[in-house]
Formats: structure tokens, C-alpha cells, sequence
């Protein structure tokens, strides 16, 4: 990279740096949970309709949205809860007291 950083400010290195750690291991899906992200209220009701056991159609249909779009939340509920799975996902929602079993 072009830039020195450190030239930058403090607080813009770590940031920075953050950001280019991330990106080396793919992504936010890195060790470093994403605290202070908090689930939207969508991603909280795809999680709890997932808990109650229906498939990634049916939260479609009850939600009236797209399959892809139930996908996207997943995804993202992953990413801001560090999860590897939708399973884990769940299980992490919970136990954060983010949604109710």
C-alpha cells in the first residue's frame, strides 16, 4: 500500500488495521466478534421462526418476502454473531437473550 500508516491518527490506524485484518481472513467472518452490532429486527424474527422449526420457505411465505432475502438475514445474523452455522447462529441469539427460545 501507498500509505504509511503510521502517519495516520492513532484511532485511524486501529481502524485501518482492523479492516485490512478482516479482509486477510475473509472477511468478517474472522475471530473477532462483531460487538456492538446489533441483530435487526427481521434477522431477530427469521432466527426465532428458525427456532420454531420452519424451513427457509415457509419463513418466507409467513414473512412474505423472497427465499434469498431469508438467506441474506441468516448470512448477516451469522456475521454479526460470529457464527459458522445457522445453527450456531440461533443458539448464540439465544443465548445473548437477543430473541426467546
Amino acid at each position: 500500500m501507498g500509505i504509511e500508516l503510521n502517519k495516520l491518527a492513532p484511532m485511524k490506524q486501529k481502524a485501518i488495521k482492523r479492516i485490512l485484518n478482516r479482509k486477510i481472513s475473509g472477511g468478517l467472518m474472522s475471530d473477532e466478534p462483531e460487538a456492538g452490532v446489533p441483530l435487526s429486527p427481521r434477522e431477530c424474527e427469521v432466527l426465532t421462526s428458525l427456532g420454531q422449526g420452519l424451513t427457509i420457505d415457509q419463513i418466507a411465505s409467513a414473512l412474505g418476502i423472497k427465499r434469498v432475502t431469508v438467506d441474506l438475514h441468516i448470512k448477516n445474523a451469522k456475521q454479526k454473531l460470529n457464527a459458522n452455522t445457522r445453527e450456531h447462529a440461533l443458539v448464540t441469539a439465544i443465548q445473548r437473550g437477543l430473541i426467546s427460545p
